[in-house]
């Protein structure tokens, strides 16, 4: 997996309004602490690496919530037809037209299931997403709709634990804008029909865990 362009990010950045690119996590990938940075990749590279370990020909991956489209190079050179769903799309697009990712299709959440067929997803990304969305069970009921039986959902959740915030505060962010913690949305997802099959806990086990990285399938 590579890392976005330094200049790439600050273009992205001065394009958006600040608590957009905070929670598109810019100035993490930009941060002069080496650890911000290690910390914020740590959980995309878990993302990729279960991804990657998903692919199969002709597979169809929908990154929800793609941010400034971190995963969509990786996941472009593994599948037949990849959409970044996310309500801002313009640092996608500035990457799509940068590393010329064809077969990346770019829709905002309200397009979602009139553009994609039903039941053609093999893996759902949602890197640090359900946690700002207010109907979460509307969202996990549309993924139901667009997944194959036998598709992945493969999700990263902040913890809001006290390491959490003070990560947060370190890296410079101000404001609250997260609705649900790792463990009332894990609760949700399950209670909405998926089983979880795996769980990694970033940078270790509780109570030191900042993110949770977590393995859906169709119950």
């Amino acid at each position: 997996m590579e890392k976005l362009p330094k200049a790439l990010l600050q273009q992205m950045a001065s394009l958006i309004t600040t608590e957009e690119k905070n929670e598109m996590a810019i100035p993490s990938y930009l941060h002069k602490n080496p650890l911000m940075r290690w910390m914020v990749y740590s959980r995309v590279k878990g993302l990729w690496q279960w991804m990657m370990f998903h692919q199969h020909p002709g597979m169809n991956i929908l990154d929800y919530g793609c941010g400034t489209g971190v995963l969509l190079p990786s996941a472009s050179a593994i599948a037949e037809k990849v959409y970044g769903v996310d309500i801002v799309l313009t640092p996608a697009k500035l990457l799509i037209q940068h590393s010329n990712l064809l077969n990346v299709n770019l829709i905002t959440p309200d397009e979602m299931l009139v553009t994609i067929e039903a039941m053609s997803i093999d893996v759902i990304l949602c890197g640090e997403v359900l946690e700002h969305i207010q109907d979460l069970g509307s969202t996990l009921n549309q993924f139901l709709k667009l997944m194959k039986k036998t598709a992945h959902l493969l999700v990263s959740i902040p913890t809001e634990n006290t390491l959490y915030k003070l990560g947060r505060k370190l890296a410079g962010f101000t404001g609250e804008y997260h609705l649900w913690s790792s463990s009332s949305i894990n609760k949700k997802i399950l209670g909405a029909g998926f089983k979880q099959n795996r769980i990694k806990k970033i940078p270790f086990w509780d109570p030191f865990a900042i993110y949770w990285l977590i393995d859906y399938t169709i119950e």
